[in-house]
């Protein structure tokens, strides 16, 4: 079947009539055309870009208001605390004093106490660092034990030992006799 010939199928029972089956003539802006469509389309993103825009513009003018309140309300605030305060320092004026010198104990406190701590953390690390040292030259001090040897030859050149035995490592002392490197 071609496209002329496929049935069209019967209109839904809510489906609005046409202006034809209305009964009502079509007017010439209502004639079918091959610009219709995108000018339909062409108006309705005008409009929305337009209500767009609207939204936008609403959008920034409540900023800007809330902007303004807060910055309003935050002066009348300060302006309350700083009242009291003024009040409060009026009616107990040694306590203030007090309150001043503690304050100033307070951060000389925490100034001695930084300085004590760095100076603990540095001598930390100077322990730690001469423990690793101690540690790894006692490592490597440590002879790793009787090795697997091959079969010698009295006097051979390749072992380096005399025939006599007078290279004996008995006789000799170790590297684990040594006492360790202390800090």
């Amino acid at each position: 079947m071609s496209e002329a010939e496929t049935p069209t199928p019967p209109p839904a029972a809510d489906a609005r009539p046409t202006q034809a089956e209305a009964g009502t003539s079509p007017s010439s802006a209502d004639l079918p055309s091959a610009n219709l469509p995108s000018a339909n389309l062409d108006e309705l993103r005008r409009k929305l870009r337009e209500q767009f825009s609207g939204l936008g513009e609403q959008v920034d003018a409540m900023q800007s208001k809330l902007a303004a309140d807060l910055a309003q309300a935050t002066a009348q605030a300060r302006a309350v605390i700083e009242k009291e305060i003024a009040t409060v320092k009026e009616q107990y004026p040694d306590a203030f004093g007090r309150l001043h010198e503690l304050r100033d104990v307070g951060e000389e406190g925490w100034g001695v106490l930084r300085t004590r701590l760095e100076r603990l953390a540095g001598d930390l690390e100077k322990a730690l660092g001469g423990f690793a040292t101690a540690l790894s030259d006692a490592v490597k001090n440590q002879s790793p034990g009787p090795a697997p040897t091959a079969p010698s030859t009295e006097g051979s050149p390749a072992t380096g030992a005399p025939a006599d035995g007078a290279g004996d490592s008995a006789a000799a002392p170790s590297d684990t006799d040594k006492p360790a490197a202390s800090s």
